[in-house]
């Protein structure tokens, strides 16, 4: 990785959070035991539940060439659980 000035490590920081957001909101955190607050890169026990993540996220791009139609129909899916997570968030907002 070469150096980033203040505004690309900024963007670049906020987009791996929104990743790091989505893989919870599908459940692939829960799915590997991982909770927030564990350190996924020193604690020993955090690194297994990491790695376990990281097989389940290889076996699914593994020699997998998805179509456009299925990249359309996961655009879709997507958009419609992130709809429920907003109405969610702001169903729980309103207490």
């Amino acid at each position: 990785m070469g150096k980033f000035n203040t505004s690309e490590r900024r963007a670049r920081t906020r987009g791996l959070i929104q990743i790091g957001s989505l893989i919870h909101l599908v459940g692939l955190a829960q799915l590997c035991d991982i909770e927030e607050g564990d350190d996924l890169q020193f604690d020993i026990a955090s690194r297994d539940k990491a790695a376990m993540l990281l097989g389940i996220l290889l076996d699914i791009v593994a020699d997998f060439t998805p179509t456009l139609e299925q990249k359309e129909l996961w655009k879709k899916a997507g958009i419609r659980q992130l709809k429920v997570a907003a109405i969610n968030k702001e169903n729980l907002q309103k207490f």
